[in-house]
């Protein structure tokens, strides 16, 4: 009887397994931010993941959409671009930041065209060009998200059409360990 009593702990020791690399975001208490390698020569890039916020697109008197950081429990996305500056020039900066807000419990995701704004895809442009310089919603193009084994896979194609944005296409691999 001891025998099968000792059998049995054995079993039910060794035949749970941990849960530490269950994949996803839940577990995300900090912001992590990944300097991505699929970026133009003449500037850099960052994949940011930051937990308990997401993005509110308002707009002013003006017209003019600007971006809002609001608590939530929803993890904000963000793929930057920075050109870097010539030497000696005036108001030469140059910046992309796409933004979207996903559940911790986002397992995949895979929206097309006005679907976009299910995630409240939003860039911001920030430069010294008048018009196209702010916060413009997203409704053209695709955004693919997957998270297997401890990997965050992120691709997308965007487009709008008041804007000459330069970065039109994320292809990015993570790892969340």
């Amino acid at each position: 009887m001891k025998f099968l009593y000792l059998l049995l702990f054995i079993i039910f020791s060794t035949g749970c397994s941990s849960q530490k690399n269950i994949p996803g975001l839940e577990k995300l208490k900090t912001i992590r931010s990944f300097t991505s390698s699929n970026c133009p020569e003449d500037g850099t890039c960052q994949l940011k993941l930051t937990p308990n916020k997401s993005i509110d697109l308002k707009q002013d008197e003006f017209g003019q959409f600007y971006g809002e950081l609001i608590d939530s429990d929803d993890i904000l996305v963000s793929y930057s671009y920075r050109r870097n500056p010539p030497e000696n020039a005036v108001d030469a900066h140059y910046s992309e930041t796409y933004y979207f807000s996903i559940p911790k419990s986002t397992k995949q995701l895979d929206l097309y065209d006005a679907d976009l704004q299910k995630v409240n895809l939003v860039v911001d442009r920030q430069c010294y060009c008048k018009g196209t310089a702010g916060f413009f919603k997203i409704t053209s193009g695709r955004l693919s998200l997957n998270i297997k084994k401890n990997e965050l896979t992120l691709n997308g194609i965007f487009s709008n059409e008041k804007l000459p944005l330069l970065i039109t296409k994320v292809d990015e691999k993570v790892s969340l360990e």
